[in-house]
């Protein structure tokens, strides 16, 4: 087994999914005001006071609208031409550009653009829960699981075999006996319609 100092100087990447049409909200959410700034850079912001390193952002439909946003951010920009397929295009696309560009990633930690209530400590919570056991971390809330969630590189393979239309959550549940669950109950709220919104304290 490695050393606590070997294991901590692994490399986990965040990934910011932030692909998709926005299509309930009827304008792109990534970019509703949230404590005085695009929701998007919020999360970013999350993602950069964690441990994880780099951070990743993967745009698709509204590209060219967020691009102008992120000029000078210490992240990473993914863009995925492929991301009206669904949410497993952008993992993949994600996977993809993290083993070319940083070859010497761990793991990756999948963190989606529109769960405002993120907090860096549940980031490295999760980085240490992986840290003491490298396989998977999900989070679990309203008796379920969901993301963020964290792979190790052994994974990444089974991830780029995504079906498009799908996240991972099929495959945590058939690697259960694998998978450390964090709990996090304010996982349940997401922005999805202006309802939802509308409900954020």
């Amino acid at each position: 087994m490695p050393s606590k100092q070997a294991m901590t100087r692994k490399r986990i990447a965040a990934v910011i999914l932030a692909a998709g049409s926005s299509s309930r909200m009827g304008s792109p959410k990534q970019l509703l005001p949230y404590k005085s700034r695009p929701l998007l850079l919020h999360m970013i912001e999350i993602a950069v006071a964690s441990t994880c390193r780099p951070v990743a952002v993967v745009v698709g439909c509204h590209a060219d609208l967020l691009r102008p946003h992120l000029l000078n951010l210490p992240v990473q920009l993914i863009e995925n031409p492929a991301w009206q397929t669904g949410l497993g295009s952008s993992i993949t696309a994600s996977i993809l550009v993290l083993q070319s560009a940083s070859p010497s990633i761990d793991a990756a930690l999948f963190l989606l653009g529109d769960q405002p209530l993120i907090s860096p400590d549940l980031l490295n919570q999760m980085v240490d829960a992986y840290l003491a056991r490298p396989t998977i971390v999900a989070c679990s809330y309203a008796q379920t699981f969901g993301p963020p969630v964290l792979f190790d590189r052994q994974y990444f393979p089974d991830l780029l075999n995504l079906p498009p239309s799908q996240g991972a959550k099929p495959f945590i549940q058939k690697h259960q006996p694998h998978t450390t669950f964090i709990p996090f109950p304010e996982g349940q709220t997401d922005i999805d319609t202006p309802d939802d919104y509308a409900r954020l304290p």
